[in-house]
């Protein structure tokens, strides 16, 4: 008879290994995760081969991060910067033009509902709205809290029913304030720089109609 006692066995902890979800991809806000880059600026048209410069860098863009690529408007125009277009099917190529987005300007007296409709129909990758408005200000002063500038874009954000995002000019709006009168508001941006940390920014440097290419 063997009186040695056996221990019990013990239960066995297995560590399940942590499961990150993949991005969930939904039509006109990408991954969530998208980093714009303004391919172009004011001048882009007098290289007479923009586009082909820009397809140069497309491995140095995408090294610094950049996902999304805002490309200048395309089409026959009367401006030379293609703000004013003509012929929205005259893309002066002999190839086939495609683009994964929109970049929707000046949308504050757009309903974002029909935008919703235009983005379901089209299926961009990436779609985004410039709903520019004032700052909110008292006696020519902007207010330090501009809570209701922001919650108006949020709103248009939610009547596209999240089919697109928007620039995030309120942020835009008060940093442009500081570059042009620090000393004014240095004692503001103090009080506030933890709150404009906190929201995701997209910085836009002009306001032209164009369209996106993914990289």
């Amino acid at each position: 008879m063997n009186n040695q006692f056996e221990e019990p066995d013990q239960p066995v902890v297995v560590e399940a290994e942590e499961l990150v979800p993949a991005a969930k991809i939904t039509s006109g806000t990408g991954s969530g995760f998208e980093i714009l880059c303004q391919g172009f600026n004011w001048e882009s048209h007098k290289s007479g081969r923009w586009y082909m410069e820009l397809r140069e860098k497309v491995a140095e863009l995408s090294s610094l991060g950049f996902t999304v690529v805002w490309l200048p408007p395309p089409t026959d125009s009367v401006s030379p910067e293609g703000y004013m277009p003509k012929d929205l099917y005259n893309l002066n190529s002999r190839e086939e033009i495609g683009y994964d987005g929109w970049r929707l300007d000046f949308v504050r007296g757009f309903w974002g509902g029909y935008v919703k409709d235009y983005i379901e129909a089209s299926e961009p990758y990436f779609a985004v709205g410039e709903y520019w408005d004032s700052l909110n200000y008292t006696h020519g002063d902007m207010d330090h809290n501009q809570d209701a500038h922001r919650q108006r874009i949020v709103d248009w954000i939610n009547d596209t029913n999240g089919t697109a995002i928007a620039f995030d000019v309120t942020t835009k709006g008060i940093l442009h304030l500081c570059k042009h009168s620090f000393t004014r508001c240095y004692s503001w941006l103090l009080e506030e720089i933890t709150s404009i940390c906190c929201f995701y920014m997209t910085l836009e440097m002009d306001q032209v109609n164009g369209l996106f290419k993914r990289m």
